[in-house]
């Protein structure tokens, strides 16, 4: 399964962060990023696997301050995730954040925030789950499902009825991807 991953960058005199990238904690990337960076990343998706970006080696001058305001800084932004071809939700962009601070740094609890970025020194994580595209489409389906049971909307079950409904046209389709390489299992 073919992950890449869009990522914007903060950068001091055309210099970006030093981030490394992980798959399963084996080291796959050691770099230091540009303004606008793509990352392909391979994993096997009959498994389980973990993701992380590690933001290293940040120190206080890697931030310019000017008049009391930030006017430079490095750090990093995951803007997207394409999984084989597929435009993930911006929701899915953002993962628990671990910082390399102690636990009540700033007065919050480190491991328990959510983000897509990193100004300082600490790591993203990404699980990506065995039977990825299962997983997706259970969370599409769940997060309709949800919409449709709490909206107003009357006609709003109408919208979001197919989901188990049989279709002509899947024979179709999956000829369609299996011509362009990828493989259909049940």
């Amino acid at each position: 399964m073919k992950i890449i991953l869009e990522i914007s960058a903060g950068t001091i005199y055309n210099i970006g962060p030093n981030i490394e990238i992980l798959v399963n904690q084996v080291s796959i990337y050691d770099l230091i990023l540009a303004q606008k960076n793509t990352i392909d990343i391979q994993i096997d998706n009959s498994i389980n696997n973990t993701i992380e970006i590690v933001h290293k080696n940040k120190f206080d001058n890697d931030t310019i301050i000017c008049d009391g305001k930030i006017v430079a800084d490095k750090f990093f932004v995951v803007d997207k995730i394409w999984v084989d071809d597929i435009l993930l939700p911006n929701i899915l962009c953002y993962t628990e954040r671990y910082n390399f601070y102690p636990k009540n740094y700033l007065g919050v609890r480190s491991n328990d925030l959510i983000a897509n970025n990193l100004y300082f020194n600490g790591k993203l994580k990404y699980l990506f789950m065995n039977n990825f595209f299962m997983w997706l489409y259970e969370y599409f389906k769940k997060h309709d499902e949800d919409y449709a049971y709490n909206h107003s909307d009357p006609e709003a079950n109408q919208k979001f009825f197919g989901y188990d409904q049989e279709s002509s046209c899947e024979t179709q389709i999956i000829k369609i991807l299996e011509s362009r390489g990828y493989s259909i299992t049940d």
